[in-house]
């Protein structure tokens, strides 16, 4: 989760009563969050000496201060029979930045501050004059002390509740070992420090002091305008017809295909594909059974195009591919079906397999100083293992990826580069060989060969994954109208199905997952579900993409970065050499490098540069006239979706994301995600690292259920965010999101947020249940990076209708932005909160 550390700024702009406050630092378990309505006392007021002795107490800082009293007072009318602390202040008018005055209220007891424990609050309500502001201070066993300055309704009594957690998590170790550094804010809390900040001079009250439970529901009222958008609703099928009803049936066996004969079947197939160009439409049928593929390859040419592709389909249109039960059994590293410029086609009926899958699963039996004995399980050949470029640990009673001590690495890479072009990124990998009796050894002689030894044990239950993003399972490039009706992949050595430059993609009961009754660990070795630069309508319905080594399923189009502009004309650089080249007329959306959208424009007389990556074109003078001087990428509105709809999917128990989604027009319903590695569902866009574009609008995700997610990484269940990018505060990259009506199971609040939301503008986030593991690795509580909420840089926000399932309330964290929260309201447990910086 993404968490900023702007130069502190008060919000001066709060609803009334939404006044919150919450403690981080490096790693923060202290949050100061707000109690709306009465809040029950668990110990008594804290009680002073007398006035006589506070009506002479010094302030603990003076900055600019020329005059200030403390005093008790008791005011019937207002309070009756409790007591109010009134701080009079007279500050410099001249000061460049406010004055601060504050007071030890440890010395304002009888005895020192109570034993706090986890949950427990300080209470007190204030009312402070115009343009003043709170000053909280709070100092634990550690010494340190922590601040913030808080702005209130003026001239109105606000109820505040300071809670205070105790959290302790790893926060960097070493795999393998015991050892770990810790952060934490020691209970109990030693001094507490309370005064106002300002100009000028007056009287700020303070009242009903004492030691409480954190209590909810939190109600601000505020004037939200968001609404539910339509686009979600308007969502359609998408038809796909294939071969019509009159066409031309061709029988795989009438050119020698034969199932279960043990014989290579691949030229018998491709002959049978071939016969189709000669007609307007055909039905190709495939019998129930298996057949092999790239057994014997004859008639293949080593090096040759299909030398790594089983069957391609070339320049055909209206086409039915039907298995009955049929099986693909692939015998060497290639992929099984690629489409090249096709158009209306309809494969069913089929499964995808590998006679033996590209990873191996075995157990630790052995460790060296520079090599690992792994006795691997049966049904994996130890004279194919060859080189490994990743190794994954798994639990060996969930057989899911370890969570308590996760491993995944990779070996070591380096870049090909030719001049200023990096050409691809090359795995160095780790050898292993036969031992013989199952067991292969692997060297470990790099440097993060050596990190996993030390992180590794006997015993442990561990993959080698052989093939990465290579040869998928599933390739369609330059087409239209596919669609993919109960159609499973149980391995592949890349991506299970990958599309580029496509349009109108539709997969119904389609399946990624280990064959059934296999007992492996792993489908396929990168994503399950890739749409790279597709336009039109994609969508994914009744599908289970489940155990990649990657994410389940990634939509995205491709940036590219503006070199520099002179008048009409244009320098900009793809971001890789799989980056599709503009064409001519193409249309761009114009971007800052935060994703803020600036404009559109089209190319024109496209030309080429010495270097591949860079290109010249024609901009439109319109566009020129208006150029914005922070332009940094352009996005194609040509190959973007029009709109995405995913739909009572199963997805989870891999490796990554399961959605990571860069589009707009965007519907995620009814789909159950479970046990990803990473986000659940992350709407997000990448101008850094990847360069993937679009950022996000008009989003709605609604009736999932997410489960136990993220199982390792700490980040959010859903997130909305950039990739590793620190955007300004007012910059919103991403509009209209609506987070409706989810149930989040099994959150690890102990290293995870469930819904975090930032750098957004009109967001909805209602009726979704929130549930806490029942068994959290740490003690309860939570910290700004694991609360049940969090919102950042945002504005037009309504929060509602939500419900935390947990043992005692948890916060909605705010940043200084939260002026931009509108609404929040009838929410169960949750508690809105905003962030408080240590003292510099």
């Amino acid at each position: 989760m993404i968490m900023r550390r702007y130069p502190f700024t008060p919000a001066t702009n709060l609803p009334a009563r939404l006044v919150v406050l919450s403690l981080f630092g490096r790693t923060l378990g202290m949050a100061l969050l707000l109690a709306a309505g009465a809040v029950p006392s668990v110990a008594g007021p804290m009680r002073p000496r007398d006035a006589g002795d506070l009506s002479g107490m010094k302030p603990a800082g003076e900055s600019h201060l020329v005059a200030s009293t403390l005093a008790w007072e008791t005011d019937e009318a207002d309070l009756p029979g409790a007591d109010t602390l009134a701080i009079t202040y007279r500050f410099e008018s001249d000061a460049e930045t406010p004055s601060n005055v504050f007071y030890d209220l440890t010395s304002l007891q009888e005895e020192s501050l109570p034993q706090w424990t986890p949950g427990d609050c300080l209470g007190l309500e204030v009312k402070l004059p115009e343009g003043v502001e709170l000053l909280v201070q709070v100092q634990g066993d550690s010494g340190r002390w922590f601040q913030g300055f808080f702005a209130v309704t003026p001239d109105e009594w606000v109820r505040l509740a300071i809670t205070l957690d105790r959290r302790t998590f790893p926060q960097s170790w070493t795999p393998g070992t015991s050892e770990s550094y810790r952060s934490s804010i020691d209970l109990p809390i030693r001094r507490l420090r309370i005064g106002v900040r300002g100009k000028g001079e007056g009287t700020a009250y303070i009242r009903d002091l004492a030691v409480r439970p954190v209590y909810g529901p939190a109600v601000a009222p505020g004037n939200a305008t968001v609404t539910p958008h339509p686009a979600a609703e308007e969502m359609t099928s998408l038809q796909i017809e294939g071969a019509p009803k009159d066409a031309a049936v061709i029988h795989v066996k009438d050119y020698g295909a034969r199932p279960d004969d043990g014989q290579d079947d691949t030229q018998a197939i491709r002959a049978a594909l071939e016969a189709c160009r000669a007609l307007p439409a055909a039905r190709v049928e495939l019998d129930p059974g298996r057949y092999d593929l790239l057994k014997d390859m004859e008639g293949v040419v080593a090096g040759d195009d299909l030398d790594q592709i089983a069957l391609l389909l070339a320049d055909l249109s209206n086409l039915t591919l039907a298995g009955q039960g049929t099986e693909l059994i692939l015998h060497k590293t290639a992929s099984a079906l690629v489409f090249r410029r096709c158009r209306n086609i309809v494969v069913s009926g089929l499964a995808i397999d590998w006679e033996n899958p590209p990873y191996a699963q075995g157990v630790v039996v052995k460790e060296y100083n520079g090599a690992l004995d792994i006795q691997l399980e049966p049904g994996y050949d130890p004279e194919q293992a060859g080189t490994v470029n990743m190794v994954m640990r798994f639990d060996s009673g969930s057989r899911l990826l370890d969570d308590k001590e996760p491993v995944t690495l990779h070996c070591g890479r380096k870049a090909v580069s030719q001049g200023s072009v990096v050409l691809e990124y090359v795995y160095a990998p780790w050898e292993t060989f036969s031992l013989g009796d199952g067991v292969v050894r692997m060297q470990c002689n790099d440097e993060a060969g050596q990190q996993l030894q030390r992180a590794l044990r006997e015993g442990d239950l561990i993959l080698l994954r052989y093939g990465d993003y290579r040869n998928n399972g599933i390739t369609i490039m330059d087409s239209d109208r596919i669609a993919l009706r109960d159609v499973s992949i149980y391995a592949a050595a890349g991506m299970g199905y990958w599309a580029n430059n496509s349009s109108n993609l539709h997969l119904d009961g389609f399946a990624i997952e280990p064959r059934p009754g296999s007992g492996r660990l792993m489908s396929v070795t990168a994503d399950g579900v890739h749409f790279k630069d597709c336009f039109g309508v994609l969508m994914m319905e009744n599908s289970t993409v489940v155990r990649q080594a990657d994410d389940c399923l990634n939509i995205k189009s491709r940036y590219h970065r503006i070199l520099e502009q002179f008048g009409e004309r244009l320098t900009l650089k793809l971001w890789r050499p799989n980056s599709m080249v503009p064409e001519e007329g193409e249309r761009f959306a114009l971007f800052s490098a935060y994703g803020e959208e600036l404009g559109s424009l089209t190319l024109s007389n496209i030309e080429a540069t010495d270097d591949p990556l860079v290109w010249e074109a024609q901009i439109d003078p319109t566009a020129a006239r208006n150029w914005k001087t922070d332009a940094a990428l352009l996005a194609s509105l040509d190959r973007s979706p029009e709109r995405v709809v995913v739909r009572n999917c199963n997805l989870g128990e891999n490796r990554g994301r399961g959605i990571l989604l860069q589009a707009r027009n965007v519907l995620i319903e009814g789909n159950r995600i479970h046990s990803t590695s990473d986000r659940a569902i992350w709407v997000t866009h990448d101008p850094v690292r990847f360069g993937e574009a679009f950022p996000p609008s008009q989003v709605m995700i609604r009736n999932n259920r997410i489960i136990d997610c993220p199982r390792l990484w700490r980040n959010s269940a859903i997130q909305i965010s950039a990739f590793l990018t620190e955007v300004p505060p007012g910059v919103r990259a991403y509009a209209d999101i609506q987070i409706l009506d989810n149930e989040l199971t099994e959150l690890p609040f102990d290293r995870a947020s469930g819904i975090t939301v930032a750098d957004a503008t009109d967001v909805v986030i209602a009726g979704n249940i929130l549930r806490k593991d029942p068994e959290p690795a740490c003690l309860p509580g939570y910290m700004a990076q694991t609360a049940p909420m969090v919102v950042e840089n945002c504005e037009n926000v309504l929060i509602r209708d939500n419900v935390l399932e947990a043992p005692r309330a948890g916060p909605i964290i705010l940043d200084e932005s939260s002026q931009a929260i509108s609404t929040i309201e009838n929410n169960k447990n949750l508690i809105p909160s905003v962030f408080l910086y240590p003292e510099n």
